[in-house]
């Protein structure tokens, strides 16, 4: 069993409608202390029906990683992991639960030739890609 205690930070400022042609969308940043790998603040935009009770949004976020390998192959060996993810979803609302189906795609770059120091050659990895599909269950609390 792996307990892991973090805390995420998340600042994002809504665009006006009339800007977005009457949908719902702004910019934002997402930072998780600590970071298990090394992932500094993520930038997002989110342009969709996100405050209506239903329709499609999506969002973009750029993911930036540092790992320090110098303990292991010595100075100079800090390796990068850049990439971006992209989730499409729908939601629904009955006015008490409101339901988000979602598909989140993770694409990175092409590995660099030294990616874990001088002696290591990546360059012959597949380009880093997941898929994720889940539902987002969320129920108003009302007194």
């Amino acid at each position: 069993m792996s307990v892991f205690i973090s805390f995420e930070a998340d600042a994002y400022i809504q665009l006006p409608r009339r800007l977005l042609l009457g949908l719902d969308g702004g910019v934002g940043v997402s930072a998780l202390w600590p970071s298990p790998a090394g992932t500094v603040p993520t930038p997002y935009a989110e342009l969709g029906r996100v405050r209506s009770d239903r329709g499609p949004y999506a969002i973009v976020a750029y993911i930036h990683q540092t790992v320090d390998t110098n303990r292991v192959f010595g100075p100079g060996a800090i390796r990068r992991d850049d990439g971006l993810a992209t989730t499409l979803a729908y939601q629904f609302s009955d006015g008490v639960i409101r339901a988000r189906p979602f598909a989140t795609l993770v694409f990175g770059h092409r590995f660099i030739k030294e990616c874990m120091g001088k002696f290591s050659d990546c360059s012959s990895l597949a380009t880093p890609r997941a898929l994720f599909a889940g539902l987002s269950l969320e129920r108003a609390l009302r007194r």
